[in-house]
């Protein structure tokens, strides 16, 4: 992209298509986020008019004209001046007002009131023989006015023939404005009594007196817009209000009538064009919705910065909960907050900071911003305060927060956490460490704490950062222009220079340097990076530039949650070789990476399904591992399923294969009752199957498994390639082989029966008998019933 000198050349176009630069230079996932749009973000100094078309905005700003090209998606730039600065309005060469005409030409007059024809397409601009200190296009028709005396003009004349103007209005009082409607023209006179002037009549009639002088109009069949202005002594605009008028009720009801709407800021010059009307506000060009019965408040503002909706002034921090991007916005007193989908929200800090916000931080449903000596908390859902924690007269050097607390470190060597119990938030006595006092603060997603002191940076558990004799592990060395650390999902530490973030590769010393310079909105100055977040599920970095925008990239190629790589893992775990038996137990507080089993077989990552912190210790069943990963299932009652889990082997206990696997200490026999499958692992999934037995089969018991989801036999069994274990659930298996009993012979009487005749015969005879005996007791009984 053209570097800022190209705007200092004369008569120049901007030329080098800002989204082509992107997608060679810096990637063209790139993407504007706040505010929303490229031609959105544009720095103004002293904006003058604005016109618009069906493929352009043109805005005046001193000796420069900004034409945004809605078909290329760029700004280029028309320089009336070569000679003078940008913001030089003194200069008789600055554009004063601009209108489109239908052919597609921007027709513009300077402060020495000459008229111009630009073309938009190549940014040539022709003089014409036209001078006027104001006009309104309507087809090839020119109204324009000029002063002389003290005293306005309103002639009428065409394009093709600018040379001829013929004499309308005479004599108004003052500089007027005016604006051309169903062949009337509205003007006014003194600067605040309006006129309807009919072409056609050529009479004039009072239409109505303002309060203050009216500084620009515009009028439809129906509606009036009007800016009113108020100066001070010297000469500039303290105040400018935007008024919408019922047309027909003005002419009607004369000075009764009030506005539809009004907005007091600074408002000066106005236009419409389809169903919007643009207004200049100050150093904004602001876009109203005609079709808004209540002209709703904007949300879409051509300008460096702004209180608008999904806009920041002076932003100076960002940073990410969840999907929810939070900005420390201290022009606008704002927490701002943006999720995934573009919605916005914000919360007032302004009742409870006193101080600029330095940094923003959030864990849980809270947010917490610091400032030099205090912090201030709040809580996301209600966008309620909940209270501050003051550090007096040590100044606040980090605040970060992590698991539903908030760790503090401060310039007197004081490391303190916060946390919310039955009574509220409270914050626990600063412990003192010995050695240089911290720098910057940062938390990793297991919730280890990070410390820089003197450059040096040390790691810290969440315990060991509030010991008091505790020293930390060192990591590595920051560089000397640091101005904020992070870590990413790998423990790698990053740090912010002068547009540059530098990685630190974890244990490897090796300083990478990126750097981030980008241009993706026009700016007539190189951005500068002020801050900048990132999360560990997504690649996507986040850049706060300037305190007024932010945008998205893909430049650091972050380690993430979604892109931990199998390493051939699903094929030790789906093979049909024998697993060996292992429960493992995480620590306290370990991570845990869920991911889909059904999807694992030959992917190049674990299926990502969601991240969660295991506050207690887990017991689980490992069914395999990567170099850094053990791969767990365990059992979910309430789902009746699984969930499968990585784990870092590190936080990772292997328990005695006693507690939960009996080992026989002979082989003992058991017959199949169903036909059922092998297991690899003690792991219901016909995903982990290794192979199928028919009913009354023999199978070895090697041993029994307790405890788990379910209770099972460790069986072994022959195969073509050899032996091989597995698991079979317990109810499968019976010592009983399903055969015919054999008839077994006794004596009775000295000779021979068969017992199981006998007891056939018994049997019958029991029966035979307890049928008789029923069939007597109904008989009495219903005879019984009979007598009475």
């Amino acid at each position: 992209m053209v570097g800022a000198t190209s705007l200092l050349l004369g008569t120049a176009l901007f030329g080098t298509q800002i989204r082509q630069a992107n997608a060679e230079t810096q990637g063209a996932q790139d993407e504007l986020l706040l505010p929303t749009s490229y031609e959105q973000y544009l720095e103004l100094s002293h904006p003058s008019d604005v016109a618009v078309n069906e493929r352009y905005v043109a805005i005046a700003d001193g000796c420069i004209v900004y034409l945004y090209d809605s078909v290329d998606q760029i700004y280029r730039t028309y320089r009336h001046d070569p000679k003078n600065t940008p913001d030089d309005l003194t200069d008789d060469r600055a554009v004063k007002e601009l209108q489109f005409s239908d052919d597609g030409i921007l027709y513009f007059i300077d402060q020495d009131t000459k008229f111009f024809a630009l073309t938009p397409q190549t940014l040539q601009a022709t003089p014409t023989s036209l001078q006027c200190s104001t006009f309104d296009l309507d087809g090839e028709t020119v109204y324009y006015s000029l002063v002389v005396g003290g005293t306005s003009t309103i002639y009428r004349t065409t394009l093709s023939d600018l040379a001829n103007g013929v004499d309308l209005i005479p004599n108004i009082s003052g500089n007027t404005v005016f604006s051309v409607c169903d062949g009337q023209i509205f003007y006014t006179n003194n600067g605040n009594i309006l006129f309807k002037y009919n072409i056609i009549d050529k009479r004039s009639v009072t239409v109505t007196s303002f309060q203050n002088a009216v500084h620009s109009l515009v009028a439809t069949s129906s509606t009036l817009y009007t800016t009113e202005i108020k100066l001070t002594d010297e000469e500039e605009i303290s105040e400018g209000t935007y008024f919408v008028y019922d047309l027909h009720e003005l002419e009607d009801q004369r000075e009764s009538t009030l506005p539809i709407f009004q907005e007091t800021s600074k408002f000066t010059k106005l236009t419409t064009f389809g169903s919007y009307v643009y207004t200049i506000d100050d150093t904004a060009v602001r876009r109203y919705s005609i079709d808004d019965t209540d002209f709703s408040v904007p949300a879409y503002e051509i300008s460096a910065s702004s209180s608008r909706t999904n806009r920041l002034n002076g932003g100076v921090d960002v940073c990410l909960l969840g999907d929810m991007l939070l900005t420390a916005d201290n022009g606008n007193e704002r927490i701002s907050i943006r999720d995934r989908k573009g919605n916005f929200q914000t919360i007032d800090v302004s009742m409870q900071v006193t101080e600029e916000m330095r940094s923003i931080t959030a864990t849980g449903g809270t947010v917490l911003v610091a400032t030099k000596s205090s912090a201030h908390l709040y809580d996301l859902a209600s966008k309620e305060y909940l209270r501050s924690f003051d550090f007096g007269d040590t100044e606040l050097k980090g605040a970060v927060g992590s698991y539903g607390k908030y760790y503090f470190a401060t310039s007197n060597n004081g490391y303190s956490v916060a946390m919310e119990s039955d009574g509220g938030w409270t914050i626990s006595n600063p412990v003192s460490k010995n050695g240089s006092a911290p720098t910057f603060l940062a938390v990793d997603v297991y919730g280890d704490l990070y410390v820089a002191r003197a450059n040096e940076v040390y790691k810290f558990s969440e315990t060991e950062y509030i010991n008091r004799e505790s020293t930390g592990e060192r990591l590595c060395t920051l560089p000397q222009n640091t101005k904020k650390m992070a870590v990413d999902y790998a423990g790698n530490v990053y740090a912010l220079t002068e547009n540059e973030i530098v990685k630190i590769e974890n244990g490897s010393w090796t300083e990478n340097r990126i750097s981030l310079a980008k241009r993706i909105v026009y700016s007539k100055d190189a951005p500068t990076l002020m801050a900048f977040a990132f999360g560990v599920e997504e690649n996507e970095t986040y850049l706060l530039y300037d305190g007024n925008y932010v945008i998205k990239m893909a430049d650091l190629a972050l380690p993430t949650v979604k892109t931990i790589g199998v390493e051939n893992a699903d094929e030790e775990i789906f093979s049909d070789e024998s697993a060996v038996f292992t429960v493992v137990q995480t620590k306290a507080n370990t991570l845990l990476v869920k991911f889909d089993f059904n999807s694992l077989k030959d992917s190049e990552y674990f299926p990502y399904q969601g991240l969660t912190r295991s506050v207690l210790p887990k017991k689980a069943l490992k069914i395999g591992e990567t170099a850094d990963y053990a791969v767990l299932a365990e059992y979910n009652a309430e789902r009746l399923d699984y969930d499968t889990y990585l784990v870092k082997k590190k936080y990772c206990v292997s328990l005695d294969e006693s507690e939960y696997l009996t080992r026989y200490d002979e082989p003992k026999y058991g017959y199949l009752t169903n036909g059922v499958y092998a297991y690899k692992f003690p792991y219901l999934t016909e995903l982990l199957t290794l192979d199928r037995f028919e009913k009354n089969a023999k199978i070895e018991l090697l041993g029994e498994v307790k405890d788990l989801d379910h209770d099972y036999y460790h069986v072994s069994y022959e195969t073509e390639n050899g032996v091989k274990t597995g698991y079979i659930p317990k109810p499968y298996v019976t010592d009983f082989d399903g055969s015919i009993p054999s008839t077994e012979e006794h004596v009775l009487g000295n000779k021979p029966s068969n017992v199981d005749s006998i007891w056939r015969l018994a049997y019958l005879i029991c029966g035979l008998g307890a049928i008789c005996i029923l069939t007597d007791y109904l008989i009495l009984r219903k005879k019984h019933k009979d007598d009475e």
